[in-house]
């Protein structure tokens, strides 16, 4: 396992995956302990760092944990958040060559987190899904280079229970109709799709083929979802906890559909639905 923590420097780690991490280098110097030590074969493995790390250094995670199961690259915050004292200034946050590297060398990842990583897109996510055939949780939440194309790969996931696309704007109704129609929605339990406002009640509708669906998140998707997609997000049957907050243009018909068909509805969040009485 290594865990960094703060920053700009890598604060902790554990050289169980034949790491050295030398803290007093610019954003964690990392380099290969003389002797070959190899991840420990567990589900425990895993990689995580909330401040920024380039694609070198994601390439050598590659090269020296295949085993890794869990990567968690979730930003803390944002480059434009960090002031002048964390650091950050002219350095490249990794992108789709670390990420592509590291799913190619630890093919047996569960987990990949990579909420805000800017300079993630298609091409990092296409290897992950290409490569790492048991990965169950996929956070691409803010990374705002990802489309319809990534979306089109994740859809042939057989694997994916838990899948986070917030605030991904380039996400549209064909790259919801290619996730619902491809595999994924044989094991997707979690989706959520707030701050997505592209997409429309034509999107929405074909959700409905999702029919393990348990958690299901549409906050602030604008105001091209109406009732129409509230009515298609009614069939979601298994639906456990649905978020529509500030879908402006719902109405109580779409309410009293999900009251009368989602009968294993424990949780709904209708925050700032005006037409909603």
């Amino acid at each position: 396992m290594i865990k960094t923590t703060g920053n700009p420097s890598l604060k902790s780690a554990n050289n169980g995956c034949g790491w050295k991490v030398y803290p007093d280098y610019p954003f964690g110097f990392l380099s290969p302990i003389s002797s070959p030590v190899s991840c420990p074969d567990s589900q425990s493995s895993f990689f995580e760092t909330q401040i920024f790390i380039s694609d070198p250094h994601l390439e050598f995670v590659a090269k020296t944990c295949p085993r890794l199961r869990v990567l968690n690259l979730n930003l803390r915050k944002a480059l434009e958040e960090f002031d002048e004292v964390d650091g950050i200034s002219g350095f490249e946050d990794v992108g789709n060559d670390g990420v592509s590297a590291l799913a190619n060398g630890c093919r047996n990842l569960t987990k990949a987190l990579l909420r805000k990583r800017r300079n993630v897109g298609n091409i990092a996510v296409i290897s992950l899904v290409s490569f790492c055939k048991n990965l169950t949780s996929l956070d691409l939440g803010r990374c705002n280079l990802v489309d319809d194309q990534a979306v089109e790969a994740i859809g042939c996931s057989n694997s994916i229970r838990v899948l986070n696309l917030e605030a991904c704007s380039l996400i549209t109704d064909h790259g919801l109709a290619a996730l619902a129609t491809g595999f994924i929605p044989r094991s997707l339990k979690k989706l959520v799709l707030a701050e997505c406002d592209r997409i429309t009640d034509s999107g929405v509708s074909m959700l409905k083929h999702m029919c393990c669906l348990e958690e299901l998140n549409l906050a602030e998707c604008g105001p091209k979802i109406t009732y129409s997609g509230g009515l298609a997000v009614s069939s979601l049957l298994s639906l456990k906890k649905l978020n529509l907050a500030w879908l402006i243009n719902l109405s109580d018909v779409t309410v009293n559909a999900i009251a009368k068909h989602c009968v294993n509805l424990v949780a709904i969040d209708l925050t700032g639905c005006e037409l909603v009485t």
